[in-house]
């Protein structure tokens, strides 16, 4: 008998908390501003899902950031990767350095839906594909470390991509011919043997 009790009490507690964690949402959905900056977001046609440049998955923070030109003034950021009404959501940043002394960083950001995309002019197209939640640290009310977004990077006309870049374009698209010379392997000097013996 007692431990019926324990399980009711239990069940309730977590019906209590399901109930607590869709207040939540739907506050969080009631007061959240969608930000955008110096962007359009848009949804491609035909497939909005397509990727025809990279896949890269971040988790929300610094561990988002990603380098994908040869001087790595190019940054991207992953923040807030979250579930909203029922609908996956990520705000998906880039920032370009510049070294000039008479102009200032450019950076523009969107606040993406599943399957919804933006172009920075000069960089390329971010599409959002997937967000995962790391549900236990969210039952938990702990902190959003274990979110990760998944969108896709494709470069502009022009946009001089670096290493990291074609590293994961070969890995992906193994079959496609790239417009760039494949990246080689790294190569390590041979070790000089003594010649005084």
């Amino acid at each position: 008998m007692k431990k019926r009790r324990k399980v009711l009490a239990a069940l309730i507690s977590l019906l209590a908390l399901a109930a607590g964690i869709r207040i939540v949402y739907v506050s969080g959905f009631l007061t959240h501003k969608h930000p955008v900056r110096n962007t359009h977001v848009f949804t491609k046609k035909n497939n909005p899902s397509s990727c025809h440049g990279i896949k890269v998955s971040a988790s929300d923070g610094h561990e988002g950031w990603f380098h994908p030109d040869v001087d790595r003034n190019v940054t991207f950021y992953v923040g807030d990767p979250r579930i909203e009404r029922w609908r996956k959501r990520a705000i998906i940043a880039i920032s370009v350095k510049s070294h000039s002394r008479d102009t200032t960083e450019t950076s523009g950001e969107a606040d993406l839906a599943l399957g919804e995309s933006f172009t920075f002019e000069g960089v390329g197209t971010i599409t959002l594909l997937d967000v995962r939640i790391y549900w236990l640290e969210f039952i938990l009310g702990r902190d959003k470390a274990g979110d990760t977004a998944t969108y896709c990077f494709e470069p502009a006309p022009g946009f001089n991509v670096g290493d990291d870049y074609k590293n994961h374009y070969q890995k992906q698209h193994p079959d496609t011919p790239t417009p760039w010379p494949t990246t080689p392997a790294k190569q390590t000097e041979p070790t000089e043997l003594p010649t005084d013996w």
